[in-house]
């Protein structure tokens, strides 16, 4: 990992608030003054920040896109083909199922994308096959039969080998770290006009 990803994680929040705190013990002895002001700055900033008027403040700041209205949602189905729930996290090895379950925020994405579908008439399916290691073992799943009745988004189609459907749109996310990500869309016949007018 470069030095310049921990020097970015020490110099944003919190990072650079703890840095103040341990710089307020470290000096505590020798020079009590700037000892008192770094933990009055690092403590104060943590307090700070777990308010909850400065989350919602934070989240407005990166969130600049404004959601979708909820009488625009019956007409969803008119200007959009699919409902895409993007980057949810889960939650490893959960003591309670005994395996892996989605986060808070997963399940809160899920829930906006079900409620999509639900007025707009867009069926949603989202397939992640990353735990699949023989293509057999696909034909259990009946991807076939979703596939005919709405959008099937698929994590990991390379794990289907043979068994993927030639007229799918294949997206490729490749980079990974700092370096910018780069997409790759591999466009059938079959998708042809509805990608152009994107």
């Amino acid at each position: 990992m470069p030095i310049r990803y921990f020097i970015k994680q020490l110099l944003l929040p919190p990072g650079i608030l703890l840095l103040l705190l341990a710089l307020a013990w470290w000096f505590r002895r020798s020079r009590p003054r700037l000892a008192g002001c770094c933990f009055a700055l690092g403590f104060g900033g943590m307090w700070l920040i777990s308010l909850p008027v400065m989350v919602e403040w934070g989240a407005r700041a990166l969130e600049t896109e404004p959601p979708l209205a909820r009488e625009d949602w019956s007409t969803l189905a008119q200007r959009a083909d699919a409902i895409v729930v993007l980057g949810s996290g889960r939650e490893r090895g959960d003591p309670a199922w005994g395996t892996d379950q989605p986060t808070g925020t997963g399940l809160e994405r899920q829930r906006y994308a079900a409620r999509l579908a639900k007025a707009s008439g867009l069926p949603v399916l989202h397939v992640d096959l990353y735990r699949i290691e023989d293509p057999a073992e696909v034909e259990e799943l009946g991807l076939d039969d979703a596939r005919e009745s709405g959008a099937l988004l698929i994590e990991w189609p390379s794990r289907l080998g043979d068994g993927l459907w030639p007229d799918s749109l294949i997206l490729a996310i490749e980079g990974s770290g700092d370096v910018p990500r780069r997409l790759t869309a591999t466009v059938p016949d079959a998708w042809g006009a509805r990608w152009s007018s994107l």
